[in-house]
């Protein structure tokens, strides 16, 4: 099974949006809520793309524990992976072009650090 070739579009677009969402909740409520509400904003989305991948048969987990058709190590890495996305995206207003695609790379790396460390804890 292999995904769909717009996935990278649509993590960006997930990406931008749960961002958004961070940064409005910490300009109102202040960073320790932002933090909190943005990880469980990615934790409670995210489960939704793969229900929906799995009924259009582009992909499936085994051997991992799941909660419904998602495995709990991916709801857990995108709960870490939203919660540190909206302490980036403070660090973007009125920066360069320069700082915008370092800031992108941290991110990557930061996707695939919390992906490892959620499936060596409940993977």
């Amino acid at each position: 099974m292999c995904s769909p070739l717009y996935m990278p579009f649509a993590w960006g677009a997930v990406l931008i949006q749960t961002a958004y969402v961070g940064g409005r909740i910490w300009e109102m409520r202040g960073q320790k809520l932002a933090i909190l509400f943005t990880g469980l904003l990615g934790a409670a989305t995210i489960p939704f793309y793969e229900w929906w991948a799995k009924g259009a048969m582009w992909w499936y987990y085994q051997d991992t524990r799941m909660w419904g058709v998602v495995p709990l190590y991916i709801i857990l890495g995108e709960f870490l992976i939203a919660s540190g996305l909206v302490l980036l995206v403070n660090r973007l207003y009125e920066r360069s072009w320069r700082v915008a695609l370092f800031l992108g790379m941290v991110q990557g790396l930061w996707i695939w650090i919390c992906f490892a460390v959620a499936f060596m804890l409940v993977g």
